[in-house]
């Protein structure tokens, strides 16, 4: 005899590493967000970028040093979005609340990266 009366809220912790926001990114930038938008890649702090580092690797090293990065739509260029780490930690959060299926954040998925820069920029699941 199941019912859905609510019994308790359960919070959980997480401790989120400089590798998980790499792995994020990786899973991201790679190819998680590729059919709806990339990394616009130009301007003074790309220009500073380590040849022969991968592009997630500079995002991700710009995001741990309180930069921004800038994001554009695949199919309308006059849209853009800016992601900081802070966005980037709430999209975390916002995706381990709404897919507590798919939360491995230590090897992220496509998947994962994609729905974690959603939510950071739209704090919802905008794209599919």
């Amino acid at each position: 005899m199941a019912n859905n009366t609510k019994i308790a809220e359960i919070k959980v912790e997480v401790i989120v590493t400089e590798n998980n926001i790499e792995s994020i990114m990786n899973a991201a930038i790679e190819g998680g967000i590729g059919y709806w938008a990339h990394v616009i890649k130009t301007g003074e702090k790309w220009n500073l970028k380590t040849k022969g580092l991968y592009t997630y690797e500079w995002a991700t090293n710009l995001l741990l040093n309180g930069e921004t990065i800038e994001f554009v739509d695949r199919e309308n260029e006059e849209k853009c979005w800016s992601l900081n780490l802070e966005k980037l930690l709430k999209g975390i959060e916002l995706n381990f609340k709404n897919r507590p299926h798919d939360i491995n954040i230590e090897n992220a998925s496509e998947p994962t990266g994609d729905s974690i820069i959603q939510y950071a920029l739209f704090e919802s699941i905008v794209y599919s």
